[in-house]
């Protein structure tokens, strides 16, 4: 393979150079419903798209200004992407507004980004723009259906002189209290990330990545989508709601184009092995494959195991997996193991690692502690080092504390933030005054050279002295009932007469809302998280699906599940309480059915809250509960 990658210093350069070199070779191949081929671009296509948006911005005198992206994952997204990039526009990648969701958060982007205009489709246009005339900062914004601008303004285009240090986009993340912040990432960020991972999960001639990420997510854009342009080699995709629809799609793609190269949130697998029968497993040949990233949630050792042993008989191997973390504030990765290793997975002792902060090896006989899975942190550029929290002293190899990073990938901070900025971005290791690091927000150890993540910061559950990590409870409590849905849980203190205490709001599967004995879900969870994590739980909340509060990057809002049983805002199925339990479904479900009766025939002639729009705002909910981690006081710039 070239080294063209290595050389160029930003991407407007890199892609210029492949549409010389490479003219026609394919770039992007668009899989409609994730299975037939409906469009193209070689290198020298998008170059020449890149250049007629990019000659129409120019035209409008819009250099240095910011401009939303509002697209269904497709090629108009990646080419108006380009389009901003050869212009010096920064550009500000969303997704569509789902069903029933309200415009706040485009509308606080919009407002934070200072945008001026919105690239888009004509149908999305015309699907948006009369409720995005409603709101008071996106009513001035200007659209600009960027599939009818012609290839003849090509030859207009001028060079703006683009280098490392400019902005190439605004990646807008979220923390608890819903206040949007634009990461700042530039050239040399991006080239300098894609370049390490390069390295990292070893491409060639024949690399091939089939993906169905979101367009306007970190892992999708960059992993996605500009790590094998910049590299070199076709990325086939399609749609996170043809995956989601039928995730045989994704690996039917991958056996017929011979993939290579992938990513997934660990969720993605799980919905493998749940969906994929085995007569298609039959059909499927896996053996091509050699590098897939499982990253932007917890990553879970059982779902590794299950899923080489479920597809062997396709030639998976268990070396194909590369767990892989990071966050938008890294640009994307900062660790993850390297292609043809294999993924390390070790049992610690839970209880050393509770009480004492300090990673020690389970016993042999100790099976109940929990397997955690490494992530390499020897990546080229990046720095990784475990810091305390508090006192910032770095620590010793096998305690526990706040994993902070520093490189040439780190982002350059939050848009118009200083003191965030100053927060996250700008820490020193105490007694050495090594620095600047990025702070991650999240907590790990390092061991033998591997990097494990234990939990969030301020997340932390502390009863009697005792720490729990909400994530472990949460994964007890949804694998306890088939009536609890995945993901979509939240584990929190609760303080009760200055007492912590352990509460619990899980969403209900769909299918079980009508039809499921609350007393028998409530008592499973009891016994569960009491067996594994000898724990009382003071508080159960079952809530209604698609409800559980969620930043838009896909974490759940602990706090606000929180605050959500204090002022009666989650939508409650059934409680328990002190032994008690008060079940409310048949005055919801009579009162939400009533309510549906008489907006039918509106959401009929809606097309606004089309399947497909929830659907891509339900796997954007799913995504980077690792990736875009933080702590509670840097997402909320307190």
């Amino acid at each position: 393979m070239d080294n063209i990658q290595h050389t160029a210093k930003t991407l407007v350069e890199l892609s210029g150079k492949r549409a010389e070199t490479q003219p026609d070779k394919p770039a992007f191949i668009y899989l409609e419903e994730g299975e037939r081929e409906a469009g193209i671009f070689t290198y020298k296509d998008l170059d020449t798209r890149a250049k007629s948006i990019s000659a129409k911005l120019q035209s409008m005198g819009l250099k240095d200004e910011r401009a939303l992206l509002i697209y269904e994952s497709g090629l108009d997204y990646i080419d108006s992407f380009f389009g901003c990039l050869y212009s010096g526009i920064i550009s500000v990648p969303l997704h569509l507004p789902g069903k029933n969701k309200t415009l706040s958060r485009i509308s606080a982007i919009a407002k934070d980004s200072g945008a001026k205009i919105i690239l888009s489709t004509s149908e999305i246009r015309e699907e948006l723009e009369s409720e995005f005339a409603k709101d008071e900062i996106l009513k001035d914004l200007k659209w600009i259906d960027t599939e009818v601008i012609g290839n003849e303004l090509e030859k207009d285009w001028k060079d703006t002189g683009i280098i490392g240090d400019t902005l190439a986009y605004l990646q807008y993340t979220s923390g608890s209290t819903g206040i949007p912040k634009g990461v700042m990432v530039n050239h040399r960020n991006l080239i300098t990330n894609i370049n390490i991972i390069d390295k990292s999960h070893g491409h060639n001639d024949e690399s091939v990545m089939v993906t169905w990420l979101p367009i306007h997510h970190d892992m999708g854009l960059i992993y996605g989508m500009l790590l094998p342009f910049c590299c070199g080699y076709p990325c086939y995709f399609m749609t996170p709601q043809a995956f989601v629809q039928k995730p045989y799609r994704w690996l039917n793609a991958i056996s017929k184009y011979r993939g290579t190269h992938n990513a997934a949130p660990n969720f993605a697998f799980e919905l493998c092995l749940n969906k994929i029968t085995e007569d298609q497993k039959k059909t499927l040949d896996l053996r091509t494959w050699t590098v897939a990233m499982n990253a932007a949630e917890p990553v879970r050792a059982e779902t590794i195991y299950k899923f080489t042993d479920y597809f062997k008989d396709c030639g998976f191997e268990l070396k194909f997996f590369c767990p892989g973390y990071g966050l938008a504030e890294g640009t994307l990765i900062l660790s993850t193991t390297f292609k043809d290793d294999l993924p390390a997975m070790k049992r610690f002792d839970d209880s050393s690692i509770e009480k004492n902060n300090f990673a020690k090896d389970a016993d042999k006989e100790d099976s109940q502690s929990k397997i955690h899975v490494g992530h390499s942190n020897s990546i080229e550029d990046t720095r990784v080092a475990i810091v305390d929290p508090v006192t910032f002293i770095e620590c010793k190899e096998g305690e526990v504390g706040e994993v902070w990073a520093s490189g040439i990938s780190i982002a350059q901070g939050y848009w118009k933030r200083e003191d965030s900025t100053k927060e996250t971005f700008k820490a020193f290791i105490k007694g050495t005054n090594e620095g600047p690091f990025m702070r991650t927000g999240d907590l790990g150890f390092v061991k033998d050279n591997e990097l494990y993540i234990t939990g969030r910061h301020k997340d932390l559950i502390i009863i009697r002295g005792q720490n729990h990590y909400p994530q472990d409870i949460e994964y007890t409590v949804e694998a306890s009932h088939p009536a609890l849905r995945l993901g979509c849980v939240a584990a929190f203190s609760i303080d009760e007469n200055g007492e912590e205490h352990l509460g619990i709001v899980q969403e209900v599967q769909k299918n079980f809302v009508k039809d499921f004995d609350a007393e028998e879900v409530f008592k499973a969870i009891l016994k569960t998280v009491s067996g594994e994590h000898d724990l009382q739980v003071y508080s159960i909340t079952l809530i209604r699906p698609g409800t559980v509060p969620k930043t838009s990057s896909g974490k759940i809002q602990r706090r606000a599940c929180s605050a959500g049983i204090e002022d009666g805002s989650l939508e409650v199925i059934a409680v328990w309480k002190h032994g008690e339990i008060l079940d409310l479904r048949s005055q919801i479900l009579d009162s939400k059915e009533k309510d549906d009766h008489r907006k039918t025939d509106t959401l009929k002639n809606e097309k606004f809250i089309s399947t497909k729009h929830n659907l891509q705002e339900w796997i954007s909910n799913r995504l980077s509960e690792m990736m875009q981690i933080k702590k509670e006081s840097i997402d909320t710039g307190e």
